[in-house]
């Protein structure tokens, strides 16, 4: 009779733990997995959101509102589609492109920065949900990909806001779906690795147990070794695939020699997690800072705005709004060219920035910037703007040499609680201000003109 094997309870034992390890190991990796993958896929929907937010914030709303079919070529649609361009050529997108609302669920393309096939102007656009959100103020993107005929895509949606905080239009990125897939993947990637190599270790610790415990244990070291090396190239991978890499080039990653490799793997894994949050706050400044001065931008202007809501509904609120405008930039732009008149936008935005701090210095228009100063006194304002003008006499002396001076129209007024009942009062008052300002400038340059 042939004889059954039979295994000793020890065995039986080990055979038992083993199974019961490698089942835990694949559902938990399961489990990892769809969490990881929807992690993921957040994190790739909220970038592609911020990219469309940092576009918006650099289109002019009072210029893109007003647009019409006879604009197209005109210098106002070029400097919207020279933004845009900006965008289109060094991002990774497929297209971006401007939106207006023409009806109940209907919209049209207005400027579209496709260098080969750009849609018309009136063109209608496939309408999404995140198309419709984004027409009442909420940025969006969409939960499925949608095809026209320019190709298969995810696309995501920002309103642009005029200086009267309406609605001015909508700025369309498009992410082509393959990308969208392949990005999700290739950030989850690192996932069925780990667990690949966990049941594998397990695998070899159930064959390996009953023969030879130190060669269990040497197995063991030199998977987790293994797996190290992996997570490893999986970080440098993902550093060397975005464009937050250029930011922290100066970061290192710590050392993570240790005698305990799990401590080690735990270490890098943290390391990881770090650097996502890490992009996360870097996408998130990038798009609420103006892209040519540094300062913030409209976005993070509106934001101000809504945080002060509140407050100015009870009468509560304290603040000076002061609005500055740079005199003669057009003048400078045709006579310098436009990278001087760029240089003295960002001597302005500098020159303001040095005095009253970033976080109070928003640049909301090609000329003009404006500083919201909370909890300060007329006194205190007074002598801010005094240093202002130092800063500015120091600028046009150590600039001289090129003819562009910067002079600045000024308008500053604080919050009334007895007769203001919006944002947008204490705007206006400051605007007219800064006008009188540009008028009686204008005055002057006349009559220098006329002695001449």
């Amino acid at each position: 009779m042939k004889k059954t094997k039979r295994y000793g309870v020890t065995m039986q034992y080990v055979l038992l733990f083993g199974g019961l390890l490698l089942l835990t190991n694949i559902i938990l990796g399961l489990v990892m997995m769809h969490q990881t993958s929807a992690t993921v896929e957040s994190l790739v929907r909220n970038n592609m959101l911020d990219i469309t937010r940092t576009a918006a914030g650099l289109v002019n709303g009072d210029v893109i509102g007003t647009l019409a079919e006879e604009d197209v070529g005109s210098p106002a649609y070029q400097e919207v589609l020279k933004d845009l361009t900006v965008f289109q050529n060094n991002v990774d997108i497929e297209y971006i492109y401007a939106v207006r609302k023409v009806g109940k669920d209907r919209f049209i393309f207005t400027v579209d920065a496709d260098p080969k096939n750009p849609a018309e102007f009136g063109e209608e656009v496939l309408v999404t949900e995140a198309l419709r959100k984004a027409s009442v103020g909420i940025p969006s993107v969409d939960d499925e990909p949608a095809e026209d005929e320019w190709g298969n895509f995810y696309s995501a949606y920002c309103p642009i806001f005029d200086s009267r905080e309406n609605i001015a239009g909508i700025i369309g990125v498009d992410f082509d779906s393959t990308w969208y897939g392949e990005e999700v993947r290739r950030h989850t990637l690192f996932i069925p690795i780990i667990i690949g190599l966990f049941i594998l270790g397990g695998g070899i610790i159930v064959l390996f147990f009953t023969r030879k415990i130190q060669t269990r244990l040497d197995s063991l070291n030199t998977e987790l070794s293994a797996l190290s090396s992996d997570v490893d190239a999986l970080a440098d991978e993902f550093l060397s695939n975005s464009s937050f890499s250029a930011a922290m080039a100066d970061r290192s990653p710590p050392e993570f020699d240790s005698g305990d490799e799990i401590e080690a793997l735990g270490s890098r894994i943290h390391y990881m997690q770090e650097e996502m949050k890490d992009f996360l706050a870097y996408a998130h400044t990038m798009a609420y800072t103006d892209a040519l001065t540094g300062v913030r931008n409209t976005s993070a202007y509106i934001e101000a705005q809504n945080r002060l809501g509140p407050g100015i509904l009870d009468k509560t609120a304290d603040f000076y709004l002061i609005v500055f405008d740079i005199n003669g930039l057009k003048q400078i732009n045709d006579r310098y060219g436009h990278a001087t008149g760029d240089r003295v936008i960002c001597s302005a935005a500098k020159a303001i920035e040095s005095i009253f701090g970033s976080e109070r210095t928003y640049r909301i228009g090609g000329d003009e910037f404006l500083v919201l100063a909370e909890g300060v006194s007329e006194r205190e304002i007074q002598k801010m703007l005094d240093l202002v003008d130092q800063q500015i006499l120091q600028c046009n002396e150590s600039r001289s040499r090129d003819g562009a001076a910067l002079s600045l129209s000024i308008g500053a007024t604080n919050f009334r609680s007895e007769t203001d009942a919006s944002f947008q009062a204490v705007f206006t008052r400051a605007d007219d201000l800064m006008y009188e300002k540009k008028d009686e400038f204008h005055h002057r340059d006349s009559i220098r003109d006329q002695e001449r």
